[in-house]
């Protein structure tokens, strides 16, 4: 899509003006997409804060003067500033900064062309937490992702927490998750090929094991707790999540994803 480029070029045009001494760490899909390779399309830039101090809508306004771009400021709170990048009418890029995180590891972040980000597996936890805590076919996608192509690149602890991401959701759960978001940019019979291409990477192989795993990962879940509510304040808990998602199923009499050849 024609405006896929353009929305690259202003994304990689403002990553390119903070440049990698920034104190805003690159997160989220559009992380994954620019600097480790993720095959999918990222619209949003969103950022964790290395500062509380740092104001992203000053950047990003003194960027949009820079270049002839329109900025609007949608959300300025100690916790969260978002911004929009007006280069089209249609298509604003977004900006977020989250300044909730505090004490973020320096070992967690690194530099990739150019752009100050976190690290694979400091993403891998991050992802793995998200999915655990929401159900969206982007943080889905982003999870096989990291599991079939850069499994060995990961720690053990980011490897067990995205098995038990993938395992407590469970197969049943794709239904859902294709269900609640409709995604244009998401080939989803691709999406169920990676699915079960990361089950067999992790080695969960029935449902029976989907749900010990699930159980014997809840220490685990709990230890990542902490993490998902800085990220994601907004998410429901453990136990509202998984209640609604059994009750949904009940109700669905969802159907485990058949294998397509790519």
């Amino acid at each position: 899509m024609a405006w896929h480029e353009a929305h690259r070029s202003v994304q990689d045009q403002f990553l390119s003006y903070l440049g990698e001494h920034s104190d805003l760490v690159l997160k989220g899909g559009t992380a994954l997409m620019k600097c480790y390779g993720l095959d999918r399309f990222s619209e949003d830039l969103d950022f964790d804060a290395l500062r509380p101090k740092v104001s992203t809508v000053r950047l990003v306004e003194r960027f949009c003067q820079a270049r002839g771009y329109e900025s609007s400021v949608r959300k300025d709170t100690a916790t969260v500033q978002r911004v929009m990048i007006r280069y089209d009418e249609n298509r604003p890029l977004k900006i977020e900064t989250s300044y909730r995180t505090r004490n973020i590891d320096p070992e967690d972040v690194t530099v990739v062309g150019g752009v100050r980000v976190y690290c694979l597996d400091a993403l891998a936890r991050l992802k793995a937490v998200a999915y655990l805590g929401r159900d969206t076919i982007r943080d889905l996608y982003d999870v096989t992702f990291l599991v079939n192509e850069h499994f060995d690149e990961l720690s053990q602890a980011s490897r067990s927490l995205l098995r038990v991401a993938l395992a407590n959701k469970g197969l049943d759960q794709f239904d859902v998750v294709l269900a609640e978001n409709n995604d244009d940019l998401i080939d989803t019979d691709q999406l169920a090929t990676h699915l079960l291409e990361a089950y067999e990477c992790l080695g969960i192989e029935s449902m029976e094991e989907e749900r010990d795993l699930a159980n014997n990962g809840l220490s685990q879940w709990g230890r990542a707790r902490s993490l998902r509510q800085a990220s994601f304040p907004d998410a429901p808990s453990s136990e509202s999540a998984m209640g609604e998602r059994t009750a949904r199923s009940a109700a669905g009499g969802m159907k485990k994803p058949g294998h397509r050849q790519r």
